[in-house]
């Protein structure tokens, strides 16, 4: 479930897609950069300036999120910085034969 939407500030096929489904319809598939998708249109409205504390939660949201994906990819980073990782030269071998044999 999405929820309230603007499509004007989604991918164009996407926001196309919703505005041409009428309430209480089921849009066609939509494929995206992102992959297949069918929307159920529930209700439309118009948009509404948010209140400052919908604003608030938003950005206070967001930055919970900037945080912790700055957070995680330190962590990434350090735990890649003391692994020891080999590579099995047989492994690459047959991976790059695989993979030619499939084109």
């Amino acid at each position: 479930m999405i929820g309230w939407v603007d499509p004007s500030k989604l991918p164009a096929e996407i926001g196309r897609a919703i505005l041409k489904t009428e309430p209480g319809q089921v849009s066609g598939v939509v494929e995206s950069k992102y992959g297949y998708s069918i929307f159920n249109v529930i209700e439309l409205k118009k948009s509404e300036p948010m209140s400052f504390e919908q604003v608030e939660d938003n950005l206070r949201y967001l930055y919970m999120v900037c945080r912790e994906t700055e957070i995680l990819d330190l962590w990434i980073a350090e735990l890649k910085a003391k692994a020891d990782i080999k590579i099995n030269p047989l492994l690459i071998s047959l991976y790059n034969h695989d993979n030619e044999a499939g084109e």
